[in-house]
């Protein structure tokens, strides 16, 4: 009888330490995202917290460059600029809109720029016009991998000069 008790505690226990260890050790139903914004999905396709990423990082670079310095000095007070979009080259249907709006939002979370809208006709009171485009590159030397490849540039409104460029890429792997 004592071993039988002992064997249900013990069950109980593992039972215990079971549910807890994988409610804590970070499963989810997202899978997590490691240093290069590489996550395995079942579908490895581009999500919003892959747009969220990215855009945090690209803003965090756009605002550390030389332009926006130059331009302070030059005028005396923060750059306008306006998120005018990113196309969407992919074969697939990748949600633009979101990426462009988390751009928006890393832009409003950092000092440096004031951000303004385009009206209908796409005039803007804006320095700066920030856009750019999204692709998906297959490589079938690794056919459980998708990468998707964003393309930003920063343009001054009033030369067409092209800033700033920077091109990010991302690793998608998924299930097979």
């Amino acid at each position: 009888m004592t071993e039988k008790r002992f064997l249900k505690s013990a069950l109980l226990v593992l039972l215990c330490v079971g549910v807890q260890g994988g409610c804590s050790s970070g499963m989810s139903t997202r899978a997590p995202h490691v240093s290069n914004h590489s996550a395995v999905k079942p579908d490895g396709r581009w999500d919003a917290v892959d747009s969220r990423l990215v855009a945090r990082e690209m803003v965090e670079d756009l605002l550390a460059q030389r332009w926006l310095d130059r331009f302070r000095r030059d005028h005396d007070r923060l750059p306008k600029l306006a998120v005018t979009g990113v196309r969407n080259l992919s074969h697939e249907n990748l949600d633009t809109l979101t990426l462009a709006e988390a751009i928006q939002g890393a832009l409003q979370h950092a000092a440096g720029v004031v951000l303004v809208e385009r009206n209908a006709a796409g005039d803007s009171s804006a320095d700066f016009l920030l856009s750019g485009t999204i692709n998906t590159v297959l490589d079938s030397r690794e056919p459980a991998a998708r990468f998707y490849q964003l393309d930003l540039a920063l343009i001054e409104g009033k030369t067409d000069r092209k800033v700033w460029a920077r091109q990010k890429t991302v690793k998608k792997s998924f299930a097979r």
